[in-house]
């Protein structure tokens, strides 16, 4: 209990007794695996999460492997059950790990082919890196889907990033279309309750990168993508690209991160 740092009540506003939190205390055993396994971390390392279950409540425990095993924060949230069928194991959750992310273009269509629709996919990734939403490690534009490494910050959710980023550039590429290429629009055109149009393939792949060589591989893979495509000899010299900032530190794009800081 002397590691707990910090306790956090949601939504419930009634005290709770330090003897509720009794049966959260780990024994020196499972921390001393955690740091065991905290040297094949990613540098990029977030809180693990684990849950315990109450009647009609459970609890998130989170502590950070960057951390000491003294000094460690702990934040513990309790929160109403919505389910009877709900967590009962330790679990992992990846929301602060840096993400590969895929989004493609509907069915397939080489929609992203004309610059300027590439572009509105930069802007829209400076402003989320602007706004402290993401850091930005990687990307490639491709002209029917678009692969990233983005690292979603603390006070924003993945899920919130993702629709948000999706929706904005969605909007601005159908309000082009509409004034420049109507014939375009009208491809996709699609049967939905909530939209006309429809530019994103439902359903993103967001894969989390949980230690460097996976990064790394992710990373590679994105930069040859073009090359691999056809556009281009050598992946640095692909335009939408973070290739060239990683070979020829390139500052075209001065949003990214470089992985290694």
């Amino acid at each position: 209990l002397n590691n707990l740092n910090s306790l956090i009540l949601q939504p419930s506003s009634r005290k709770v007794g330090w003897f509720f939190l009794l049966p959260l205390v780990f024994s020196k055993a499972i921390f001393n695996q955690s740091r065991r396994t905290s040297s094949t971390q990613s540098p990029y390392s977030s809180p693990q999460y684990y849950f315990f279950e109450f009647p009609n409540k459970f609890i998130k425990i989170s502590y950070n492997f960057n951390e000491s095993i003294n000094s460690m924060p702990l934040q513990v949230f309790f929160t109403c059950k919505q389910q009877t069928k709900f967590i009962h194991q330790k679990m992992k959750f990846s929301e602060f790990y840096p993400d590969y992310f895929t989004a493609t273009i509907l069915e397939w269509q080489h929609l992203l082919k004309p610059d300027k629709y590439k572009d509105i996919i930069v802007s829209s990734l400076q402003f989320l890196v602007s706004e402290k939403r993401i850091v930005l490690y990687g990307f490639a534009i491709m002209d029917n889907h678009i692969h990233l490494i983005w690292q979603v910050q603390q006070g924003h959710f993945p899920k919130d990033v993702q629709l948000s980023f999706m929706r904005y550039t969605a909007q601005m590429i159908i309000k082009d279309l509409r004034n420049q290429h109507p014939a375009v629009l009208e491809r996709f055109l699609v049967k939905a309750s909530d939209r006309k149009y429809q530019v994103w393939e439902r359903n993103p792949l967001s894969v989390a990168l949980w230690n460097q060589t996976v990064f790394r591989q992710k990373l590679d893979y994105i930069h040859n993508n073009p090359v691999a495509a056809g556009l281009c000899a050598f992946a640095a010299n692909y335009h939408y690209s973070s290739a060239s900032f990683y070979e020829k530190e390139n500052k075209t794009w001065p949003f990214l991160t470089h992985y290694n800081g």
